[in-house]
Order: structure tokens, then sequence, then C-alpha cells
């Protein structure tokens, strides 16, 4: 149950800032880096400002549950997305970090659902620049 609300909320603020950076008009970058900032706050509560400094495996200890590993990746790959809209250089590290987090994610689930591997494949397959 509460993994199903998590990963509804993640598609929903995906939509969100989707919208906001190839909606009609202009790119509002900051708008959707103050949800996604946010959202990241949410989710990771209390340990928001360590979790992104530790290396992945570490990060995703104190994450715990696979369900939030792989949120945490999906907003990661937001993030990329957004740096990468902002000609923000570090935008291929974030995405790569995105990916070793839900491919730790997969790892640490019994029973990963098969739509986090085709997250994985179709997110592998995006060229970055």
């Amino acid at each position: 149950m509460q993994r199903d609300v998590v990963l509804r909320w993640i598609e929903e603020i995906s939509r969100v800032i989707r919208r906001l950076l190839y909606g009609k008009g202009d790119a509002d970058l900051a708008q959707a880096g103050a949800l996604l900032e946010d959202a990241t706050a949410r989710l990771l509560g209390p340990l928001a400002t360590l979790v992104p400094r530790i290396e992945t495996a570490a990060a995703a200890d104190l994450l715990h549950d696979p369900d939030r590993i792989f949120a945490y990746a999906q907003l990661l790959a937001l993030q990329s997305a957004l740096e990468q809209a902002g000609s923000h250089p570090s935008h291929p590290v974030t995405r790569n970090r995105a990916l070793a987090f839900a491919d730790e994610a997969v790892r640490r689930h019994p029973e990963p659902p098969p739509e986090w591997q085709q997250w994985i494949d179709d997110a592998r397959e995006t060229t970055v620049p």
C-alpha cells in the first residue's frame, strides 16, 4: 500500500515537472527545482542533507526500504533533467547516481516490480550529451 502511494506521488511530481520543463512557453526551471527540492525533502526526511553527500550503497543502507530507494532514484533522474535543461554540466553525474540508486533498489528488493527494470533500461538508453 505505502509503495503504491509513494510511486503515485513520484509520478504526479514527474508530470508536473515535465509540464514546467516541456510545456507551452518557456521552461520554469526555478519552479520545477523548488518542487523537486520539496519532494526530495519529504521523501528523505531528516536524511535529506546526508544522503546526497555519501556514496550510493551507504545512502541506500540509510534509506533501507527498496521502494524509497527507487523513488529517490526517480527524483534524481528528474534532477538530472532539470540540470540538463539549465545546461548544468553535472547532469550526467546526477543521471548516473540515479541509475546507481535504481540498481541498488532492484538488488535489495526480494521481488522487484518489472516496471523498475523497464525504467532502468529506458534510462540507460537515453543519451546524455
